[in-house]
């Protein structure tokens, strides 16, 4: 999963998906609990932290939670990014689609989306595909 080489069915994008949201989820709402005395629901991934817009003006605490919080997401995001362009290259689609998966509740329907669309070199094709007597008189090439 850590690669950006290849392609991925959309099945194990799925699964990649789904677990790695649990399992990060789990990971920050520990995180947040144990060591920041933070309340931590799904609802924290789609609302942007106010007071981090300030930078500069960030409380120490608060600070050291957002560093935490990067750096807990960094393997995550690398490992959703490597997925889904894997993904969009297996769809026949633009890799750079996978900006989309910085966007929120944008990235949820990017998510469905990619999961259920089939592969463009047909992923599920077994043996020689038929031909039709209409298409053997069409060109294949120049």
């Amino acid at each position: 999963m850590w690669k950006w080489e290849g392609t991925v069915d959309r099945g194990t994008y799925a699964i990649v998906g789904v677990v790695g949201f649990a399992i990060k989820h789990n990971i920050d709402r520990i995180v947040a609990t144990q060591f920041f005395g933070r309340q931590f629901t799904p609802f924290n991934y789609w609302i942007p932290p106010v007071e981090a817009i300030r930078i500069d003006r960030l409380s120490t605490n608060d600070a050291r939670f957002l560093t935490t919080m990067v750096a807990v997401a960094l393997p995550f995001i690398w490992i959703g990014l490597a997925v889904t362009i894997r993904r969009l290259k297996s769809a026949g689609l633009a890799p750079w689609l996978a900006a989309l998966f910085f966007v929120p509740v944008v990235n949820l329907a990017f998510f469905v989306l990619l999961s259920l669309i089939p592969a463009r070199n047909g992923e599920r094709a077994t043996g020689p595909q038929r031909v039709s007597a209409l298409s053997s008189f069409i060109p294949r090439d120049k």
